[in-house]
Formats: C-alpha cells, sequence, structure tokens
C-alpha cells in the first residue's frame, strides 16, 4: 500500500537569507514521484546532490525540508512555484564521489581526522543514480571545514568531487507552499509549529558525523514511467519494502 499523502493548507514562503528560515529543496519530477522518493528513502535515507559552496553554509543536525514543484505562480517573480512540501530530513552525513587519491588526502587531512569505521563495498541503486559506497568515516569536524578541505585537495589534484547531504526522513503532513525555485537550497520562512509530523523512517546504516565515499557513480537526469516501476518494483522484490 502507498503511503497515503494529504494537503492541509496552503502558505507562502519568502526567500529570506537569516537564522529565521528553513533550508528547502526540491525534488526532481522527471526521476520522482513524491511516493516513490518514500519508498527509495524507507531503504536508504535522504541523498541530495548539492553545490560544495552551500555545504560551507551547513551544519550538522540542519534540518532540509523536501518538496516537488506543481505549477509556475504567476508574479513578478518568474522563479516562483506552487510546491508541496511533504518532509525533511537532518544532515547526519555527507557522501564524496571522487576518486580514492582525493578521499585519502580529505580523509588524512589533519582538521578532518577522518576514522574509518566500515569498508562499504556494495552497491546502491537510487532513481537519480547509483554508486559503490566505497568507506564510511568518522569526523569532529563542521561541514564548513570538510567543505574548505575537499575544494583544497580538489584544487591540488586537479579534480572535481560532487557532495550529497544526507539523513533520515521525516514525513509530515503535506502542505502546499508558494516559493522561490532552484536546484540547489533556498532559505525560506514558515512557522514549523503548524507543521504536523507523521513518522520517521528509520535506517539501519544511519551514521552521524560521518564522510561516505562513494565510487563510480552514474547519474540519472530522468526516468520514464516504464523505467521507475521497474525500478521501484525490483526494490520491493529485493528489499522488502511493499506493504
Amino acid at each position: 500500500m502507498q503511503e497515503e499523502l494529504f494537503l492541509e493548507e496552503s502558505i507562502e514562503l519568502k526567500e529570506e537569507e537569516t537564522d529565521n528560515g528553513v533550508w528547502l529543496h526540491y525534488i526532481g519530477k522527471g526521476l520522482y514521484t513524491i511516493e516513490s522518493f518514500v519508498r527509495e528513502a524507507k531503504k536508504y535515507g535522504v541523498s541530495r546532490a548539492i553545490p560544495l559552496q552551500m555545504l560551507k553554509k551547513l551544519n550538522w543536525g540542519d534540518k532540509i525540508y523536501l518538496a516537488q514543484s506543481l505549477s509556475k505562480v504567476e508574479t513578478d517573480d518568474k522563479n516562483e512555484v506552487v510546491a508541496k512540501v511533504f518532509g525533511y530530513f537532518r544532515v547526519e552525513s555527507v557522501q564524496l564521489s571522487a576518486s580514492d587519491k582525493l578521499k585519502s588526502e580529505v580523509y588524512g587531512d589533519e582538521r578532518v581526522r577522518a576514522k574509518v569505521i566500515d569498508s562499504g563495498g556494495y552497491t546502491v541503486q537510487r532513481a537519480c543514480g547509483s554508486y559503490e559506497v566505497g568507506s564510511i568515516a568518522v569526523t569532529n569536524a563542521n561541514l564548513s571545514t570538510v567543505a574548505e578541505v575537499i575544494k583544497e585537495k580538489e584544487n591540488e589534484l586537479g579534480e572535481k568531487a560532487k557532495v550529497f547531504v544526507c539523513g533520515e526522513l521525516v514525513l509530515i503532513e503535506p502542505i502546499e507552499i508558494t516559493a522561490p525555485f532552484t536546484r540547489s537550497l533556498v532559505r525560506v520562512n514558515v512557522d514549523e509549529s503548524k507543521l504536523v509530523v507523521k513518522k520517521t523512517l528509520k535506517i539501519e546504516s544511519k551514521r552521524e558525523k560521518a564522510v561516505v565515499h562513494v565510487k563510480d557513480y552514474k547519474r540519472r537526469l530522468r526516468l520514464n514511467k516504464t523505467e521507475r516501476m521497474k525500478l521501484l518494483n525490483r526494490s520491493l522484490e529485493e528489499f522488502g519494502l511493499g506493504g
């Protein structure tokens, strides 16, 4: 049975670059429905790609709300959309898609001092792409420092890395909002006291303050309906996510 998602109210969110707002990130309609995204998060948790410079603005435990755009808004701001917000996750780990060399340089930097706790060695298949988990390490460094070290090592090695922020999905009673659209993160104002939490989708492989090295990342830009259903059915059969 699919998760039942209901609209309850419509509120307007305005972009705000202050500590009073919350982070918002959009889920692409070319790859996911909200229901298929939730199904995937039951097994793997949430993993969202962000620009490296955005990682510098985040802290461990920061809450990032998730939304999917429904339609454009007829306003002077051409980037505003009506969207459905259906949940959030807290930044518990960072995935680093990079070469073994760059990973070793980041792990070994004295500012990060990452301690490997898991050797990985398994493949993850998401609708947005597939990758192999190389290793999992924990660190006491803040995210700004981790981002700075990654950038320095990129420059030294002449390589570009890709970063993802990850955590467990918390479902809320969905709401419709009006907000700026971006493929990165956007800061918006919202009264969180009006949001109703439905449940948290716990995952077995949860790691806190971890830097996870992933290899052979193959990004997908779009899935048609048939491909999406095949991927979903394979996940249901392999991991028992149905019901």
